[in-house]
């Protein structure tokens, strides 16, 4: 799919710049939508978000900690399931 920017601009450079602002903004968007409507009116999103919200209910530990340490968590968790995949597959084909 070819980037809507790079239609625009001609250059891919500017693209990957407008796409990585767009990002951002949007990523600004939804945390100040999270701590601003969701946390005060204790309605609770899916994922790693809900379960940031229900532990900082719980231990208030701040929000953006507990959503950073669950995101780590859960890639290193990818990385380990997809290692043990890989391994398992090669050992069943030797």
């Amino acid at each position: 799919m070819i980037n809507i920017f790079y239609r625009i601009v001609g250059s891919k450079r500017v693209a990957l710049i407008l796409d990585c602002i767009g990002i951002a903004f949007g990523a600004v968007i939804a945390a100040f939508a999270i701590e601003e409507f969701l946390v005060p009116c204790t309605i609770l999103d899916g994922g790693v978000v809900g379960i940031g919200i229900m532990i900082n209910s719980l231990a208030h530990i701040p929000l953006g900690i507990l959503t950073i340490v669950f995101i780590i968590f859960r890639f290193w968790l990818s990385v380990l399931v997809s290692w043990e995949s890989c391994l398992l597959s090669s050992q069943r084909s030797a």
